[in-house]
């Protein structure tokens, strides 16, 4: 299998800036709940390494300048800071060692949607178990009305 066919990973992160996880009661999202994605990386002093079906890739994380928009023309979201991560990972070549020293960490993600053709999935990220991050995703513009009505929705289910 050559680089080439090897798959990107293309989605827009949307964080809320004034989200504390530390109050999120997941209960109230549980009839939202889709699936839970696991995965393992190792990260090591020569990069970041991703287990997949018992093969280990190295990736390649293209880091994207983050962007930050306030909801200004949709009242339900006014003064509401997005933060937009377009940042994307490729996966490189297959690996037959991995190094030495490194540190292995599970990285849980429970997405969750208000619909089956849902463009906005709400994502708890929880690293080893512990409750890290949580975030849009969606691979539609901002700008869409149905990507601002879904999040208008999941954040007036967490308030």
């Amino acid at each position: 299998m050559g680089l080439n066919s090897l798959p990107v990973y293309i989605l827009m992160k949307i964080l809320l800036n004034a989200l504390d996880i530390r109050y999120i009661d997941l209960v109230l999202l549980e009839k939202y709940y889709i699936k839970t994605h696991n995965t393992y990386y190792l990260y090591s002093d020569t990069g970041v390494y991703i287990m997949v079906s018992d093969k280990f890739y190295k990736l390649n994380i293209q880091d994207v300048e983050s962007t930050s928009v306030i909801m200004e023309d949709e009242p339900k979201l006014n003064n509401i800071q997005l933060i937009l991560d377009e940042t994307y990972i490729e996966k490189e070549r297959q690996l037959s060692q991995l190094p030495y020293n490194h540190i292995k960490v599970k990285e849980s993600v429970n997405k969750y949607q208000l619909h089956e053709k849902s463009l906005v999935s709400l994502n708890i990220l929880k690293y080893n178990d512990i409750l890290h991050d949580i975030y849009f995703e969606t691979q539609e513009e901002i700008t869409n009305h149905s990507v601002k009505e879904d999040i208008f929705t999941f954040l007036s289910i967490l308030n």
